[in-house]
């Protein structure tokens, strides 16, 4: 089938792979790299009823984010394979892109809807809940990224803005520290 999905986890000694069509998520370890598989079915089964489009290793190589087009993302211990969580609400329609970023603490977790513009999802991930919503972009978000050393994430939409979201602690990105940079060059404060 064809792969959706990839992403280097383990410190870049993984990488993951989703293949549309599939119930079974592949990861390759290794210098021959040998494959194993893991079922993303929560029941074991052997049925395909959802397809990953995006994959995302956390910032301490525990977890996997595996984000469905169906609706939820699906957060996988690395070690063991084992589903730990499943984040429900993120919208897809099968077909679009969705986007994610870990923030750097591994805590939480930020997702878009796929499928129309809307907020950025906020995620606790300990508890499964969104704690926040994230909005300003006025067209559908295509990318976004935590920056490697301030609690700072970006993201990009078709609506040509590039926003960015602070956060003055430790805890996720909020929409009161953030603006909007936009694709011409000028920069406009938000509120």
């Amino acid at each position: 089938g064809v792969v959706e999905a990839i992403c280097w986890a383990n410190s870049g000694t993984a990488l993951a792979a989703a293949v549309r069509g599939e119930y079974r998520l592949h990861i390759f370890t290794g210098g021959a790299l040998e494959r194993r598989t893991l079922n993303l079915n929560e029941n074991g089964d052997e049925r395909h009823s959802f397809t990953i489009l995006a994959l995302d290793a956390s910032p301490d190589d525990r977890w996997l984010a595996a984000h469905a087009d169906v609706g939820f993302v699906i957060i996988l211990c690395l070690k063991t394979g084992k589903q730990m969580r499943r984040l429900y609400g993120p919208k897809g329609d099968g077909f679009n892109r969705p986007v994610q970023a870990w923030h750097p603490s591994g805590k939480y977790f930020y997702t878009s809807n796929a499928e129309a513009a809307g907020p950025l999802l906020v995620w606790d991930v300990a508890s499964e809940r969104i704690k926040t919503e994230l909005r300003g972009h006025t067209a559908l978000v295509r990318d976004m990224h935590n920056h490697p050393s301030m609690n700072v994430l970006a993201s990009c939409g078709f609506d040509r803005t590039i926003r960015i979201w602070a956060a003055a602690e430790k805890g996720p990105v909020s929409q009161d520290a953030s603006m909007d940079v936009l694709v011409d060059g000028l920069v406009q404060a938000s509120t």
